[in-house]
């Protein structure tokens, strides 16, 4: 997922809302666990990265490993051509979704 800008522009801040599997109703919280021990959805993105677009080239601006939160918070602070989402692994899933990739 991806935005290009008209122009250069100094990019704060990136918020990302991911799947944690809402659709199923499962809880998830970091108190409940359950006799299995806590487990995180499948479709939650475990590892993903920020790429920025500088002079026609992408290059990676942070990394995020071990992920499991829905709302994500990156502080950037930079300027970019354009920035993207990068999804490496999720927890197990071959699919996952982004609701909201916000640029500040």
């Amino acid at each position: 997922m991806e935005h290009i800008f008209k122009n250069k522009t100094k990019v704060n801040k990136v918020t990302l809302i991911l799947d944690s599997a809402l659709d199923r109703n499962i809880s998830m919280t970091h108190t409940y666990k359950r006799k299995e021990g806590y487990v995180i959805p499948d479709v939650m993105p475990k590892e993903f990265h920020i790429e920025g677009l500088k002079g026609n080239k992408w290059t990676q601006v942070t990394r995020i490993s071990g992920n499991y939160r829905r709302l994500v918070r990156l502080e950037i602070g930079k300027e970019y051509e354009g920035i993207r989402f990068v999804l490496d692994k999720t927890h197990g899933a071959k699919k996952t979704k982004v609701y909201a990739f916000y640029i500040d």
